[in-house]
């Protein structure tokens, strides 16, 4: 990893603070959109959510933090990973 490792970590754990789930009513909202979406809607078989989250992720974290796409797409496998596993922790 060519980048500043503590940076790019913060980075990340800004983003994931920012990203809220409702599990009551079954939503998510993420930092660098400006929608609440059904969490079934994006994490479902039939969608892939790169289609609709990766460019909109790839301007804010370019835009907000100054980062390249080599670490942008770093966070964004970090990112998608914990996002992942909350939902599927939280029994979805």
């Amino acid at each position: 990893m060519g980048f500043e490792k503590e940076y790019i970590n913060k980075v990340l754990r800004n983003i994931v603070r920012g990203t809220m789930f409702d599990f009551d009513k079954k939503t998510i909202r993420f930092p660098f959109l400006h929608h609440t979406f059904l969490i079934e809607y994006f994490f479902s078989k039939n969608v892939n959510p790169s289609t609709y989250l990766m460019g909109p992720f790839f301007g804010y974290c370019k835009n907000q933090f100054g980062l390249t796409n080599g670490e942008i797409e770093y966070i964004w496998e970090k990112y998608m990973s914990i996002i992942y596993n909350t939902i599927i922790e939280n029994g979805e």
